[in-house]
Parts: C-alpha cells; sequence; structure tokens
C-alpha cells in the first residue's frame, strides 16, 4: 500500500467548463454589499480583508459551498469549491469575481487581500454541517475549461506503473478496479506528477463533486492538463479522463 503523503495545491475542472481563469481587474458580476450576514454566516468587504478577522470564525471547508450560497443567493455561484494553496490570495473561504463567479478555499497559511476577492466568515459557534461539493481558480490563469474532445495533449501510454501508482487507459475506467486501490486526496497530486512525469501537468488539485465522471483521482485532458479528484458515487469513463490507482 502507498503510504499517504500530502501535497498542498490548488483545485476542479470537470466536463464542460464551469471554470474560467479570473483575472486581476472587477469584471461584470454584480457585486453584493460590502457586509451581508445571513445564515450565521458573514460576507465581509470586497478586496478588504485577507483572512477573517478575530471577532468571527473561519468557515471550515467542508461548509464553503453552504456558507457561500447562504450570503450570496442572489449570485450566479457554481455548485462545487475550487480548492487550493496559493500564497497571496485570501486563506480559507471566500468569493472571486472573475469572469465567472467562483467559491474559493485556500489552504495557504500567507494570506492577502485581493480586489477581486471577499471573504465569507461565520459567526461564533456556528454549527457545522459539511457539504459535499467540487473545487479552484486563483489568480492568474491556471485553469483553462476542459472540452469533451480531445486536445492536442500527448498522451501517456495506455498503462504505466511508477512508484507504486498505476495510471490505467485513458477513457476506458470510471473509478479504479477491484485488483486495485484508489488513491487518496491527499496522494493525488503526488500519484499523478509520478505517473505523469513526461506531461505537462499542474501543481493543484482540482477537486469536486460531479456525477458521471470518474470518481477518484485522474488525469483530465484539456486545454490544458487537469489533476482531478472526484467525490461523486455515480462513477463514469470519460474520454478525456485517465484513472490513477495504486498497487
Amino acid at each position: 500500500s502507498q503510504p499517504s503523503s500530502p501535497v498542498s495545491a490548488p483545485t476542479k475542472e470537470p466536463t464542460s467548463a464551469p471554470i474560467v481563469s479570473p483575472t486581476m481587474a472587477p469584471t461584470s458580476s454584480s457585486d453584493p454589499s460590502p457586509t451581508a450576514t445571513s445564515g450565521g454566516y458573514v460576507l465581509l468587504d470586497k478586496g478588504v480583508e485577507s483572512e477573517c478577522p478575530s471577532h468571527l470564525e473561519a468557515v471550515p471547508e467542508e461548509d464553503c459551498i453552504e456558507a457561500a450560497q447562504t450570503v450570496g443567493a442572489h449570485l450566479a455561484l457554481p455548485t462545487w469549491l475550487n480548492k487550493f494553496d496559493w500564497d497571496g490570495l485570501p486563506c480559507g473561504c471566500f468569493l472571486y469575481y472573475g469572469t465567472t463567479m467562483l467559491i474559493d478555499y485556500n489552504t495557504a497559511s500567507v494570506c492577502g487581500a485581493n480586489p477581486n476577492g471577499q471573504m465569507i466568515c461565520r459567526t461564533p459557534s456556528q454549527p457545522s454541517s459539511p457539504v459535499s461539493a467540487p473545487t479552484k481558480e486563483p489568480t492568474s490563469a491556471p485553469i483553462v475549461s476542459p472540452t469533451m474532445a480531445p486536445t492536442s495533449s500527448s498522451d501517456p501510454s495506455p498503462t504505466a506503473t511508477s512508484g507504486g501508482y498505476v495510471l490505467l487507459d485513458k477513457g476506458v475506467e470510471s473509478e479504479c478496479p477491484s485488483h486495485l486501490e484508489a488513491v487518496p486526496e491527499e496522494d493525488c497530486i503526488e500519484a499523478a506528477q509520478t505517473v505523469g512525469a513526461h506531461l505537462a501537468l499542474p501543481t493543484w488539485l482540482n477537486k469536486f463533486d460531479w456525477d458521471g465522471l470518474p470518481c477518484g483521482c485522474f488525469l483530465y485532458y484539456a486545454n490544458t492538463m487537469l489533476i482531478d479528484y472526484n467525490t461523486a458515487s455515480v462513477c463514469g469513463a470519460n474520454p478525456n479522463g485517465q484513472m490513477i490507482c495504486r498497487t
């Protein structure tokens, strides 16, 4: 069994274009009022805070989708979470005003306010209610929306094994077969970079809950390569997806 070695990194791009790279300039997305409170969650001033102030609590990752949809019910928000480790952006749960709205969760320890970022916090002692959902779009353009058609990204050989990780045939499997183990989320970046060392892979993980795509850790061949981790329970093979498993 491959030991777990967490890798910090950003994260999702599912099938048809839910992520677009944000820019540093505000867009036409309607800005909410500077500070709004709803259901115990608080939407702070846009572009001001880098993390939740001391009189408020940070929103846990598992509550970030719910929190965003609560305080931003009037906005065109996605249903998945964009998770990453990106120094210089707000830390924790926040909205990002890009070409499309994004719900971001940044695990970095070096936090920074961003003119397009708007922190979401919660009032003290707000109970946690986990929400399953997808995930990142940080600052300048690491994500490009994949399409259903293969692109010019060079395909690796159908099945490759390296460091105890196995890259299955592209477009065939929807999850790891019974003779192999699923790669845990915390090992997905390492696994992808091990079996796909010859590919132009990102350094962050695209995490989401998307029925009909492969479940678990896989590569996605889009305009740029993506390392995806799908938490859905309804799995499906995809012509642009390539499962990563471990021995």
